[in-house]
């Protein structure tokens, strides 16, 4: 929280132990570090969020971040096949 990193690499450790797949939340760590490793790098897939109330906002919007081709083209059609529309949420 506050851009502090949980301890993603102990995470990790019992994932690989038990073969669990881990998404990482960076909702808060963009630019964060662990052992000199930028958060979103850990897991095998990270979400980042550019809500108005976020370190770097972009108006709601957000990133998912991975170095696996499955996860990428998953997300990609998921995301570009949708046909839900998702209304612009304000605060009052």
């Amino acid at each position: 929280m506050f851009g502090n990193p949980c301890p993603i690499d102990e995470i990790m450790a019992l994932s690989e132990k038990n073969s669990l797949f881990v998404i990482e939340d960076c909702a808060h760590s963009i630019g964060s570090r662990l052992n000199n490793r930028l958060t979103g790098t850990f897991g095998h897939a990270a979400f980042f969020s550019f809500e108005t109330i976020k370190p770097v906002n972009t108006y709601g919007g957000g990133m998912i971040v991975t170095d696996d081709d499955t996860i990428a083209d998953y997300a990609r059609k998921t995301i570009t096949d949708s046909d839900k529309k998702i209304p612009l949420q304000t605060r009052s």
